[in-house]
């Protein structure tokens, strides 16, 4: 049993000035291919993981939650149909915590939002098309990496790795992605590109990314509103992620905002870190 040890009676929430690497999960190679992103379910028990080369996803479990170091994978059959009908290079995927609708990032080959609605809920085998976002080659063509919601559905972040930048979109109606528009709000950060995992605390009042290679180096910024990219403050807290090599997908602990999860694309695994050493 691992056991932490905070420096305080509690543990700081949804910041990286102390982060401490945990562990390691296990090799996530059986998929195949290259993983583009990853959800955890708020309720910690389920990873959901995105494959560019089959252009699905799929479902690993945890057991106790939010251990991944007990991340197992849960098989092909109970995988999502492919997704090649409406994009080839799926990107991020975004869960509503009713687990009836999935909303997945599709790069260069359309540039938009796909809906997926399933039943029942948070079973992959049944996802269905629904309807497609906006075309978003208008702010950029390619890059396209990673995507959050806010909690009404009516606020959009999407992520490019092509410039490092964030960009911000309204749905006028919630989750209805066939109501997305562009909000005029974005925010690139002076670091640039290679920056293609993402995420948002889930107030909407700091925005986080990792650099892809080099200094593997994760960011945090304050909004002086939440959800609005055009408030966001451009000095950044920094940290250096101990054993990440290329984050290609980033998720917090919903819950206590006290653990963040990275995806390594050249390790295959899931790693996590603390919030306090």
């Amino acid at each position: 049993m691992l056991v932490l040890q905070y420096k305080t009676g509690v543990p700081p929430a949804w910041t990286i000035g102390e982060a401490n690497f945990i562990q390691d999960g296990p090799l996530q190679n059986m998929t195949g291919g290259t993983g583009a992103g990853i959800f955890m379910r708020q309720d910690g028990l389920k990873q959901y993981f995105v494959n560019t080369a089959s252009n699905r996803i799929y479902s690993f479990s945890m057991s106790p939650a939010w251990d991944v170091s007990t991340l197992s994978y849960d098989g092909f059959s109970l995988a999502s149909p492919d997704l090649s009908a409406q994009t080839t290079d799926p990107q991020g995927a975004y869960f509503r915590s009713d687990g009836l609708r999935v909303y997945v990032l599709s790069n260069s080959t359309t540039n938009t939002v796909h809906e997926y609605s399933m039943s029942p809920a948070w079973d992959l085998t049944s996802m269905t098309h629904v309807a497609s976002g906006a075309n978003i080659s208008t702010e950029l063509t390619n890059g396209w990496a990673d995507l959050s919601f806010n909690s009404t559905g009516t606020t959009l972040i999407c992520h490019n790795s092509t410039t490092g930048a964030s960009y911000q979109y309204t749905l006028s109606t919630g989750w209805d992605i066939t109501t997305m528009s562009y909000a005029s709000k974005s925010f690139n950060p002076s670091v640039g590109a290679n920056t293609h995992a993402h995420a948002m605390s889930s107030d909407g009042t700091k925005l986080y990314y990792v650099t892809i290679s080099g200094s593997d180096t994760m960011y945090e910024h304050d909004l002086g509103t939440a959800w609005d990219l055009s408030t966001v403050n451009g000095t950044a807290t920094e940290t250096f992620l101990t054993g990440s090599v290329v984050a290609r997908g980033l998720k917090w602990k919903e819950d206590t905002g006290t653990a963040f999860f990275v995806y390594d694309g050249n390790q295959l695994r899931t790693k996590e870190y603390a919030t306090f050493s």
